[in-house]
This record gives C-alpha cells, structure tokens and sequence, in this order.
C-alpha cells in the first residue's frame, strides 16, 4: 500500500513537470511563429464533455459539483488540439481555485458567428483591477513566500494565445453568485 501511494505521488507529479515542459515548449512555439492551426469538423459538444470528464476524479475528492451546460450537438471546424490546451487550462485554473464543497460550471453554446464557451467557478474570483494581468506570462496574482496557489504562471496567458491562434477571444468576469467567469467567443 506505501509503494502504491508513493508510486501515484511519482506519477502525479510527473504528469504535473510535463504540463510545465509542454507549457514552456508551446511559448517557444508561439513566440517563434512556429504554431500552426490544424482544423477538423467535430462535435463541438462531445468534445467538451469528453474533456471534462477528465476532472470528474479531481472533483469527486474534493467534493466540488462540475456541471456542463450544452445542446446535444454543435458541430464545428476547430483545432482539436487548441482547444483542449484552452479547456485544461481553464478547468485546471478554476479547480485550483474553487473551494472543497464548491462548483465549476462548463458552458457552450452557438453565438452569431460561432460557439461561446464559459467556465465558471465558486472560488474567490478576480478583482476587476487584475482581471488582464492574469492573462500576462508568469504573472500571478499572489506572490512571494505566502504563495497558496502553485503553477508557473503560464495556463491563462497560453489559454489566450490559443483563443487568438483560433481567430477568438477569451474575458474574465464575475460569475453569477461569485468566483471567475472565463467566456471564449470562437
């Protein structure tokens, strides 16, 4: 049972170095005008869905509700690959910051002129005077010592890139009962 836990502690923060390699390699790629956008038809919908089921587990121990909100089908031309570095990375930023007993909502639906994605959660939310700072390149709005968030301050400045690689856009608000609300207009 020891070597059990030990070899998941192993496990999950490799998984966690290889989300910061890959963050890092996907900045060099950015900065270097080297990303390319690779779109295929898809079902918009079950792509998500398939997407947050990965947080179910994460969800389930720390008794956070995780609810998406979408028609049955919305197809769509998209970079698979974009989109879900721009899911993860928001789902991943809202699950750190939500509260045990909390909850994160998943949202999409047709706009006008495409799909428009919102995820919400429960947590403390952002001061309206650092809601575009947190979009900026190893910027966090905590720092020093008394740190109780960890990350590298990369998720929501590559989340954004990839919104505008895709010809998007992505805001942060006040979600409805408080916390964060990120909508991506595709």
């Amino acid at each position: 049972e020891k070597a059990r836990r030990d070899l998941d502690t192993v496990s999950r923060n490799a998984r966690i170095l290889l989300k910061h390699v890959n963050d890092l390699l996907d900045v060099s790629k950015i900065e270097a005008g080297r990303m390319e956008v690779s779109y295929s038809d898809v079902d918009l919908v079950r792509h998500v869905r398939l997407l947050a089921a990965n947080f179910e587990t994460v969800a389930s121990e720390r008794h956070v509700q995780i609810a998406v909100d979408a028609p049955d089908s919305l197809r769509a031309e998209i970079d698979c690959e974009k989109m879900d570095r721009i899911l993860l990375n928001l789902l991943s930023n809202a699950f750190k910051f939500v509260p045990e007993n909390g909850r994160v909502g998943l949202r999409l639906r047709r706009s006008d002129d495409g799909a428009l994605l919102e995820v919400s959660d429960s947590g403390p939310g952002i001061p309206p005077d650092k809601r575009e700072i947190v979009f900026e390149r190893f910027r966090q709005l905590e720092g020093g010592s008394n740190r109780r968030y960890g990350g590298t301050g990369l998720g929501l400045a590559i989340a954004r890139e990839m919104v505008e690689l895709l010809r998007g856009s992505i805001l942060v608000g006040e979600a409805p009962g408080g916390g964060a609300l990120f909508t991506v207009r595709l």
